[in-house]
């Protein structure tokens, strides 16, 4: 070895041995809920991770996880009536209301200070973040097929109306419908679709409050959906449900 490249060598060999010591120097990394996190914490990965091989983004109990500095058993909210909202806007997403969900949400979100709360709150209003873009998007396309899309259309439509009216596609579809019932030839077809999703609400709302064990509030809800004949495609299931509630209910 010539002694012009000596020196090359040994800034070399210095500057890898320098690497593997700030290597071993930094910080571990926050370990991702891999297959030794649920062996260690007695869980399977689905619990924390919508893979069930545990790969991929997380769920919201595994953004809770995380934000709550990768411990189960953490406190993550700030009090109980923030708490209990939680649970009732969890009972409305089982039951597709998403309008009742995001609005609870938002309620409890503004004053909620600790971060499992927050990382809850997110990870669960992400499952219908993207409905109204999603309906808006469907309810311009069968528009478009004029009057054999309308019937579906309108579905669409009222739905953002109902569910998201202070997004920018709810306020966008509130203004297509108040277009649409100016019109002599679509203002009945708005009339009635617009009464067939507040009886589907009722139907919702039916369905969130036996999610919550409220059978005295839910048995007479899902009794007024079979009375009433705009919801008779919901029928059949306000039949099941009702066989649920207990006798004494």
């Amino acid at each position: 070895m010539t002694r012009l490249t000596q020196p090359l060598a040994s800034a070399a060999v210095l500057c890898l041995a320098s690497a593997v010591v700030l290597l071993f120097a930094l910080p571990p990394a926050p370990a991702s809920a891999t297959k030794e996190y649920a062996k260690k914490e007695d869980k399977d990965c689905s619990h924390c991770h919508i893979n069930d091989k545990g790969s991929g983004p997380r769920n919201p109990t595994g953004r809770e996880f995380e934000a709550n500095g990768y411990q189960f058993g953490v406190k993550s909210w700030s009090n109980d009536a923030h708490k209990a909202g939680f649970l009732r806007a969890k009972a409305a997403l089982m039951a597709t209301w998403y309008g009742e969900a995001g609005r609870i949400f938002d309620e409890i979100e503004e004053g909620e200070t600790l971060a499992g709360g927050k990382a809850l709150i997110d990870g669960n209003r992400r499952k219908f973040r993207m409905f109204p873009r999603v309906w808006s998007r469907s309810a311009d396309k069968l528009l478009a097929k004029g009057t054999r899309g309308l019937p579906n259309a309108l579905g669409f439509l009222t739905k953002l109306e109902s569910q998201f009216a202070t997004t920018k596609e709810g306020k966008a579809a509130i203004a297509k419908l108040a277009e649409l019932a100016k019109a002599d030839a679509t203002k009945a077809a708005v009339a009635v679709a617009r009464a067939t999703e507040q009886a589907r609400v009722g139907y919702l709302r039916a369905r969130t409050e036996l999610e919550l064990g409220n059978y005295a509030v839910a048995k007479p809800l899902l009794e007024a959906v079979l009375a009433d004949e705009r919801v008779a495609r919901f029928h059949a299931d306000a039949k099941e449900l009702l066989a649920t509630i207990p006798a004494d209910d």
